[in-house]
């Protein structure tokens, strides 16, 4: 199966999940998340807007937002992406592919304490991935690369036969409701 046969199947997948769906495996995974040392000691959150039936991100963006720890999120200009900082729950307006983007221009880059969670439409259970086409991830982690980066995902996402190209970058881990998948460690069912 090709890349592109692969992410249609997989966003077809996707689509079909409901609501319930959507919140029992969110739920799960941002529950596991939770307990993780890198996201109880982060300094800086660097997440993406869920959209589209992908697993909610919406819960840990509200919760690191009332603890007082700073939130980044996507802002897409042409071909560049950067993150910039979220002031409010409602500081939204429509990006490019409809999107939401926080309305400042007040710019990171995350360091050695932050947490990124990458999103993506297939990994195998060695933390290769399959993005949307853009690149845009590829890309930014090529030049900034110093943070501890979590791909959030469903069960069937997780696929064999991703066999990544030159310039593809893994996240570190992958967290579904079942399982975490990490780069170079065995993985743990949950």
């Amino acid at each position: 199966m090709t890349k592109l046969e692969l992410r249609k199947k997989i966003i077809r997948q996707r689509s079909l999940l409901t609501k319930d769906e959507v919140l029992s495996a969110s739920l799960k995974i941002t529950d596991y998340l939770l307990h993780l040392d890198c996201m109880k000691t982060c300094n800086s959150m660097f997440t993406y807007m869920s959209i589209k039936n992908e697993v909610d991100t919406m819960a840990l963006i509200s919760y690191y937002t009332k603890i007082g720890i700073p939130v980044y999120l996507p802002k897409i200009q042409g071909a560049v992406m950067n993150f910039v900082e979220m002031t409010s729950m409602t500081d939204f307006l429509e990006g490019v592919f409809h999107i939401p983007e926080p309305q400042s221009n007040k710019e990171a880059i995350p360091g050695p304490n932050d947490v990124m969670l990458v999103p993506g439409v297939a990994f195998s259970p060695s933390c290769n991935r399959i993005g949307y086409g853009g690149g845009y991830y590829d890309k930014y982690l090529a030049k900034h690369n110093d943070c501890m980066t979590i791909a959030l995902a469903y069960d069937f996402q997780i696929v064999e036969d991703i066999i990544p190209e030159p310039f593809d970058i893994a996240p570190d881990m992958i967290v579904t409701p079942t399982t975490c998948y990490q780069q170079q460690y065995k993985s743990t069912r949950l």
